[in-house]
């Protein structure tokens, strides 16, 4: 056989040789997290992408191992840096670890062997304020908050992931109300690579049902589950809506972007909720404080027309008595 000519076991053993002596046994590598799957034998398989895109139509992507042993490594790095990281779709990482090929599927693979959570959450905060600042510059952080409320607020929309803890919190705390509401429940992704898109498009549908408010509701997690709350074309969404937007993130240490644009800011579902029941209650009290003032109201009336009825009833009969006489 020509010596110019390789078996393919021998040229990937050739490229996979080039790799190691180039790169040596650990590399660091950024990119954001696309389709992740995790194996019943508890290894985890995704790509890295360019952030900003979503790895398709020519984008650069790189296909990412984490074995079993290693994940438990990563996850011990990520608690001690407070375990504010998640390994989950849409998360910008920098990760380590040995780059190899894969023969049996020709490609080229990375065996991550280590995590940056600091990486990741300087990224995730640099995002939120170039929003906060974007938005402030257009200036949209006031204009959700100048709408009026209708008083009462008895169309209500509740934006969150259909089935999870917070809607079950926001409609049973709406549910207590004793004057009916109506209730619209709109399904929405609250993380991951598409919940951007299916937030706005919940929003929107919100808003063309003609509702009074919406209660933009989920429950609380890490800041890298939370980088979606802080995406600068929800906030504009919800800047520019034309109905106000009660948010009610359940995260009491930062306040999200969706929270700065927002009309009213809570600090869970219940709490979103429990402000719309409160208004309509307190508007059944105004109403009622207004139907007692005008039966009494109604009653003085009565009754001073009474008095002089009866005083003009006495003094025709005198008159009658004095010109018969």
């Amino acid at each position: 056989m020509d010596d110019s000519t390789w078996s393919v076991g021998e040229l990937h053993d050739a490229v996979s040789g080039l790799i190691e002596h180039a790169f040596g046994s650990t590399i660091w590598v950024t990119g954001e997290l696309r389709s992740l799957h995790r194996s019943s034998a508890g290894h985890s398989y995704f790509d890295l992408v360019e952030p900003g895109t979503d790895g398709t139509h020519g984008a650069a992507r790189l296909s990412v191992t984490l074995f079993g042993g290693y994940r438990q490594r990563v996850n011990a790095i990520v608690k001690r840096h407070g375990g504010d990281v998640r390994i989950e779709e849409g998360t910008v990482l920098r990760i380590s670890g040995e780059l190899q090929t894969y023969a049996a599927q020709s490609r080229l693979q990375l065996v991550m062997t280590g995590i940056d959570p600091s990486y990741t959450l300087a990224v995730t905060e640099q995002r939120r304020t170039r929003a906060l600042a974007a938005l402030s510059e257009a200036g949209l952080l006031d204009s959700n908050a100048q709408l009026t409320v209708p008083h009462p607020p008895v169309r209500v929309a509740v934006v969150t992931s259909r089935n999870s803890a917070a809607e079950a919190d926001a409609i049973t705390e709406l549910q207590r109300s004793r004057v009916g509401l109506a209730i619209s429940r709109i399904d929405a992704r609250t993380q991951g690579a598409e919940a951007e898109t299916t937030l706005i498009a919940a929003l929107r549908t919100a808003h063309d049902l003609g509702v009074d408010v919406i209660l933009l509701v989920r429950g609380g997690g890490s800041s890298t589950d939370l980088a979606t709350i802080d995406s600068e074309r929800l906030g504009r969404t919800i800047a520019t809506l034309g109905t106000a937007v009660f948010t009610g993130i359940g995260h009491e240490t930062d306040r999200t972007v969706a929270d700065e644009v927002a009309h009213t800011a809570f600090k869970t579902p219940t709490a979103a909720a429990a402000a719309v029941v409160e208004a309509v209650e307190r508007a059944g009290s105004e109403l009622d404080a207004a139907a007692a003032a005008v039966s009494t109201a109604i009653r003085g009336r009565l009754l001073r027309s009474t008095g002089t009825l009866e005083e003009r009833t006495r003094a025709v009969s005198l008159a009658c008595r004095g010109h018969l006489n």
